[in-house]
Order: structure tokens, then C-alpha cells, then sequence
């Protein structure tokens, strides 16, 4: 090979050298924005994850209390149902009650009839009286007897009014309490509510930044792979013109043994004539054979 053409290719050489190593530090940048990425990306990723686990576990708790609510409702209702009718029967119950009042004295109870009838009783039976007179008490007796009856009544209607108006107080302290815990859970419903959809915008939020970091990790994985693809195509440059290279710089060796060769043969057949003559040899002329084999052995 010409030494022109050897001169240009050791310059070449020396240029791709330059240029691989810095495409080697332009893919080690590259590699590193890459991984960044994919590290942002998968971070984010999973942040959206426990997010989406938040949201679920606040819509299962909103779930709940909203059935909750539901059912108290339910219960709620149903109490206020059965008070409207126990109001209904107490009413009517209220009303018989004066009905049955009317006809009977103040404070007369069944008891003190009866005593009343006992005496007017036992006054018949032991005392000579006129006919009038036990015809009067007769007659007596006898409205004593539809009084007491009215008495009894409107104990046992007085009975089942107290009754009544304990079991409806009851319903309606229980039914107000249920109303306290549904507005008390109303709230918590509400709150976790505005959690679900706070939630649900930092979701939103989360995915598109992974999307955004999904796209520059592509974007730095293509400027990756171009950059190593430039950095293949110098290598195998570089290897194929070291090759030449080699070749080169042991054609010039071979060219230099050769001629370092011709020129110690042209020496020994100076020493040979010394020889001939039978002159004094040097050292130099010694130690010509010896480099002489060893340029020999070399090729």
C-alpha cells in the first residue's frame, strides 16, 4: 500500500477513535435520560396503583355507609308508620274514654261502686223498708250496676291509653335517634364522597404525567438505540480499518526486515572477503551473523 494511502488510513483511524469514544459517552448520557424516565414512569405508575387502591377502599366504606343509611331509613320509616298509627288508635281510645266518662261521677272508681252497691245491698236485706223505698233503692243499685260497669271500662280504656302512650313515646325516641345517626352518617357519606372525587383527579392527575413520562421514555429509548446504532456502525468501521491498519503497519515491518536484511547481506559479504584475506575481524562483523539469523528467523 502506498504511504499516502497508509498515512490516510492511520488519520482515519485516529478519527474514528475520537468519534466512538464519544458516542460511547453520548450513549452512557442517553442510557441514563432513558432510565430516568422509565424510573419517573414506574414511579408514577405507582403512585396511580395506591391511588386507585385509596379509591376503592373509599368507595367500598361510602358503599357501606350509604347502605347502612338505607336500612335505618327503612327502620325509621317503619317506626314512623307505626306511630302514626298508634296516634290513630290513641285517639280513638281518647275519645272513648270521654264517652264512657260521661256517664259515671267524678272520681268514681270501680271499687268505690261497688262499696256503694254492697251497702245499698245489705241495707235490703236487713232493714224492713217500705215499698218505695226499696223500689227507690232497687233502681239505685241498679244504675250503680251500669256505672260500675262504665267504670271498669274506662279503667281498662285508661290502662291501654297509658299503655299506648308509653309504647308511642318509646317509638318515637327510637325513631329520632335513628334520624340522628342517618344525619350523622349522611355527613360521613358526604365526606367520603369528596374523597372519592378528590381521589379521582389525583388518578387523572397521576396517569397522564405516566403517560407524559411513558412518551420520553420512548423518545429517549429511539435517541438510545440510534445512538448505538451509529456507534456499531464506527465500531465495525473501526475494526475493519484496524484491520487494514495491521495489515498495513506489517507490510512497512516486512518492508523494513527485507531491507535491513539486503543490507546486513551486503555487509557479510564484506566480512566474507575479511575472511578470505585472512584479515582481523570486529566486533561488529561478529555480531553481524548473529543478527542476521535472527532477521532470518523473524520473516
Amino acid at each position: 500500500m502506498p504511504s499516502g494511502e497508509v498515512k490516510g488510513v492511520f488519520q482515519r483511524l485516529h478519527q474514528l477513535k475520537a468519534e466512538v469514544s464519544l458516542l460511547q459517552q453520548k450513549l452512557g448520557a442517553a442510557h441514563a435520560e432513558k432510565e430516568s424516565c422509565f424510573s419517573k414512569k414506574r414511579e408514577l405508575s405507582s403512585k396511580a396503583r395506591e391511588l386507585i387502591s385509596q379509591l376503592k377502599e373509599c368507595r367500598k366504606k361510602r358503599d357501606a355507609v350509604n347502605a347502612a343509611i338505607q336500612d335505618e331509613k327503612r327502620q325509621r320509616n317503619s317506626l314512623h308508620s307505626d306511630v302514626k298509627q298508634d296516634a290513630t288508635q290513641l285517639q280513638g281510645l281518647n275519645e272513648q274514654k270521654a264517652g264512657v266518662a260521661k256517664g259515671i261521677p267524678p272520681n268514681a272508681s270501680p271499687a268505690r261502686l261497688k262499696a256503694m252497691m254492697e251497702r245499698i245491698e245489705t241495707t235490703i236485706e236487713t232493714e224492713v223498708l217500705a215499698f218505695e223505698k226499696e223500689k227507690q233503692l232497687m233502681k239505685k243499685i241498679k244504675q250503680l250496676k251500669a256505672q260500675y260497669k262504665d267504670a271498669e271500662e274506662l279503667s281498662g280504656v285508661s290502662s291501654e291509653i297509658r299503655e299506648k302512650s308509653r309504647g308511642l313515646q318509646e317509638k318515637r325516641r327510637e325513631a329520632n335517634s335513628i334520624h340522628r345517626q342517618i344525619q350523622g352518617q349522611a355527613k360521613e357519606s358526604q365526606l367520603l364522597h369528596e374523597q372519592v372525587i378528590t381521589l379521582s383527579k389525583a388518578i387523572d392527575a397521576a396517569e397522564a404525567e405516566e403517560e407524559a413520562a411513558l412518551h420520553a421514555f420512548v423518545v429517549k429509548k429511539q435517541a438510545f438505540q440510534e445512538i448505538g446504532k451509529k456507534l456499531r456502525e464506527k465500531l465495525l468501521e473501526l475494526r475493519e480499518l484496524g484491520q487494514v491498519a495491521d495489515k498495513a503497519a506489517e507490510e512497512r515491518k516486512h518492508e523494513r526486515d527485507s531491507q535491513e536484511i539486503a543490507f546486513l547481506k551486503s555487509r557479510e559479504a564484506t566480512v566474507e572477503e575479511k575472511i578470505k584475506k585472512r584479515q582481523k575481524l570486529t566486533v561488529d562483523d561478529i555480531l553481524l551473523y548473529q543478527q542476521l539469523a535472527e532477521k532470518e528467523e523473524k520473516r
